[in-house]
């Protein structure tokens, strides 16, 4: 419990700034399609819509085509392409990212913890006219998350996430964190196959001179394939 003690703290601390803060409600819904290669390799494949201006108008739709590796255990790294379609006040535009990740986790009696490493880059492509735009955000973002099986279909858990800013190269902002997220939710087992969620979370942004905090309700469909 002290380590949980000790990241309420550290995510906690920041919200409160010094900064001007602009608050919006989110909705996110998203469906995910697992299946297998392999006995360790895995195809995953993400569809997802956002809204946004308290859930009444699209801000983004994403496709998330990847590949995962399962070590032995519960080491796992995952590839991914993500093809964003996002509108950024005045017009639609397309945007690109490619990540990575470590994944780490341990199972303890009914508890299930997992560690994730990322590393992120991410454009904006067609329909983005300022030229700065053009060239390539670098993150690396880690996740902390926690899970109780309370039932043979109810899994509820909690999660801490932050993002640490390598490459900026719109305004030339200096390497730090600059975002963090608290989530908490529970996913549901409809069948072998299907497994539905449903989650809330809070995300803030720090360092700018306008940081965005958003409260997001979100839902998930998984459908795994045999």
């Amino acid at each position: 419990m002290r380590a949980w003690y000790f990241l309420v703290v550290l995510f906690a601390f920041p919200f409160g700034g010094f900064s001007q803060t602009r608050d919006d409600f989110r909705y996110w819904q998203t469906l995910t399609l697992q299946g297998n290669i392999s006995r360790r390799l895995k195809y995953t494949f993400d569809g997802e819509a956002r809204f946004e201006d308290n859930s009444r108008r699209a801000g983004r739709f994403f496709l998330e085509p990847g590949l995962r590796y399962d070590f032995k255990g519960e080491t796992r790294l995952q590839l991914a392409y993500r093809w964003m379609r996002d509108f950024d006040e005045r017009w639609w535009g397309n945007r690109h990212r490619l990540s990575f990740d470590v994944i780490q986790g341990f199972e303890r009696y009914r508890w299930k913890h997992q560690i994730r490493f990322r590393f992120q880059a991410e454009k904006n492509g067609y329909g983005f006219l300022d030229h700065r735009y053009n060239l390539p955000e670098v993150f690396a973002r880690q996740m902390i998350k926690s899970s109780y099986l309370l039932s043979r279909i109810w899994k509820p858990y909690i999660s801490a996430e932050s993002r640490f800013l390598i490459i900026e190269p719109r305004n030339r902002r200096e390497a730090g964190f600059d975002r963090y997220r608290l989530r908490v939710g529970t996913d549901y087992r409809i069948s072998k196959s299907l497994e539905a969620g449903i989650y809330y979370c809070m995300q803030q942004e720090t360092g700018y001179a306008v940081n965005d905090r958003i409260f997001i309700l979100g839902t998930e469909l998984i459908w795994k394939i045999r």
